[in-house]
């Protein structure tokens, strides 16, 4: 299981990677941080997230379960090949839809 925090992955200004190498891992984390704080907003929902695991039969692309399990933590789940992790330190990132500290304002 993972264990991200993704301001551990960004550069000083929060808003891209911290090295090159970490751009698809910021892309997928970002999409995770959109959909489930769009969701907690009751905003309509963006397309459900796919899988980015490459097992060895090639890509996954399974849907991904997607759920805040905590203030700050939100959890995903492959319903096909079963990855799964947890995302925090995003709170108050760009991408969080539904920021609470600002009134429901994104900035």
């Amino acid at each position: 299981m993972w264990v991200i925090d993704i301001k551990l992955c960004l550069n000083e200004s929060q808003n891209g990677p911290a090295a090159p190498e970490l751009a698809n891992k910021v892309e997928k984390l970002k999409e995770l941080i959109v959909y489930a704080s769009t969701r907690e907003s009751f905003a309509p929902a963006q397309s459900i997230p796919t899988c980015d695991q490459e097992p060895e039969s090639g890509p996954c692309n399974g849907h991904l379960n997607v759920h805040m399990i905590s203030d700050d933590e939100i959890y995903w789940v492959c319903a096909l090949c079963g990855d799964e992790g947890v995302v925090y330190g995003w709170k108050d990132l760009f991408w969080n839809i539904k920021n609470d500290d600002l009134g429901g304002e994104m900035h």
